[in-house]
């Protein structure tokens, strides 16, 4: 039976900017967090901790793989917690400071490191990262019931998101990239008092985001609301494990999004060597900087969007523009910088839209998983989304380097066969391009558009009066 304490917990009143900048506050840290971890963590601990590139392979490979298989644990647990402040904040709360000791021994670690204690280490980190990332992406489908304003909570999240890549990236290109030495030697003449290094880099990160979480954290706890039912419906797990069979729109998006996070992996996990290689041109992180700024700069831009023709369309023509981006980077001869920066802001659209609708979308389909079961999982939800990403991730990274492999590409060669360079283009931008599409064609047939929804919210809205009347 329906139960309004499971229908109405929602904030039905819009929040206003103050509110949603103070709930996009922790997406900053957290991404200045993640940044190392996809770019400079891998390389770190094959070459300066001595566990070599297989091992390390092997361990980053393990590790996502754990990640994800803790998100709907996580993730049906925080839908599960009863407290005085709600069901995301304790978890947010608890993690801040697990996660930030977790950190330190996993940028900064001891030289003596062995592969079974990084094994170790980063499986814990893991824990402690989802503890906060699940409950704080599950706390957006809540804090905002209406269709419009879903994607506002969204859009401010993955702002402060994109705004964390950019310091994330920022730290290293000012630090020890060779195109900021001029600002460098102006800013600091007599230097930093630190060494190039990957060590002295992940120190100066890991000082920064320990710095800004538990502000982040706590401005984000005292002025969001976390509203949570008077009574939690005590609902058996295996109803949570049903959740990609029950909701056919889910299960949609989640297609959709599993194969376009695919190829925009692939992507990522050459895009060094795309740069540096095919395209022979060193600016690398400068690049990547400034494809964020785009992308910090169009989330008004989606926003509007999203609002007009709704998210459906606006998901899809963001992964037009990614595709688009990416077969024209297979087209540029090598040493353009300009063309290549034309392509890079060209992507930085197309990511800003990628970036900030799904979990929007996926607050939606909870909708209508609530309205067919009764129960609100809106935890659930989002932790298979994220699963989703995180498998990617890791899928990604084994495929793109065996397929480069077969391609005889040698990363630790200077001198490549224009064969195998144009094998890495296949693989990194032409492949990847495809399954982006793939993913837009599965999207374009997702159900719930915004006159669905709107139907959806009055009747959940009728339920939940109808239930209060009768209690």
């Amino acid at each position: 039976m329906l139960k309004a304490s499971e229908i109405g917990h929602t904030h039905e009143q819009p929040l206003p900017s103050g509110a949603l900048l103070a709930y996009g506050a922790p997406a900053v840290p957290l991404q200045v967090l993640l940044t190392p971890l996809l770019i400079f963590l891998p390389t770190f601990y094959a070459t300066e901790l001595g566990l070599g590139l297989a091992s390390v392979g092997i361990l980053f490979l393990l590790a996502r793989a754990w990640d994800a298989l803790t998100d709907p644990f996580i993730g049906a647990l925080s839908d599960r917690t009863r407290s005085r402040i709600g069901r995301r904040k304790p978890w947010i709360i608890a993690g801040t400071p697990l996660l930030i000791i977790a950190s330190y021994f996993v940028l900064v670690p001891s030289p003596d490191m062995t592969l079974p204690k990084a094994v170790l280490l980063i499986g814990v980190f893991y824990v402690f990262w989802t503890m906060i990332f699940i409950p704080y992406q599950s706390w957006g489908a809540e804090i905002q019931s209406g269709y419009e304003e879903r994607t506002r909570a969204a859009g401010f999240r993955e702002g402060g998101a994109v705004l964390g890549v950019l310091v994330g990236i920022g730290i290293p290109l000012l630090l020890i990239d060779p195109v900021a030495e001029p600002a460098r030697n102006l800013i600091w003449p007599d230097g930093l008092g630190l060494d190039a290094s990957l060590r002295s880099l992940h120190f100066v990160i890991f000082v920064t985001f320990a710095t800004l979480l538990p502000i982040a954290t706590t401005f984000s706890c005292i002025f969001v609301p976390d509203t949570m039912p008077k009574q939690l419906s005590r609902y058996p797990w295996k109803q949570t494990a049903t959740i990609l069979v029950r909701n056919k729109p889910f299960q949609r998006l989640f297609a959709g999004y599993f194969i376009a996070q695919l190829g925009f992996l692939a992507f990522l996990s050459v895009v060094q060597l795309l740069i540096t290689r095919a395209l022979e041109i060193e600016a690398f992180l400068f690049l990547i900087f400034l494809q964020n700024i785009v992308a910090i700069l169009a989330v008004p831009i989606w926003l509007k969007i999203a609002d007009r023709f709704g998210k459906r369309q606006a998901y899809c023509a963001s992964l037009l523009i990614i595709s688009i981006g990416f077969f024209a980077l297979a087209l540029i001869q090598p040493g353009h910088l300009s063309m290549a920066v034309a392509v890079f802001l060209f992507n930085g659209l197309g990511s800003s839209g990628k970036l900030i609708l799904p979990a929007s979308i996926a607050a939606d389909t909870v909708d209508y998983d609530t309205l067919k079961t009764g129960v609100r999982e809106a935890g659930s939800h989002l932790a298979l989304l994220n699963m989703a990403n995180k498998a990617t991730f890791a899928i990604s990274i084994g495929a793109t380097f065996v397929a480069l492999s077969i391609t005889g590409f040698d990363p630790a060669s200077s001198e490549n066969s224009r064969a195998s360079i144009n094998g890495m283009l296949i693989v990194g931008t032409l492949i990847p391009a495809l399954l982006v599409l793939s993913g837009m064609v599965i999207m374009w047939g997702y159900p719930l558009s915004k006159r669905r929804h709107h139907v959806i919210h009055r009747r959940l809205e009728r339920l939940a009066l109808r239930a209060q009347a009768n209690a």
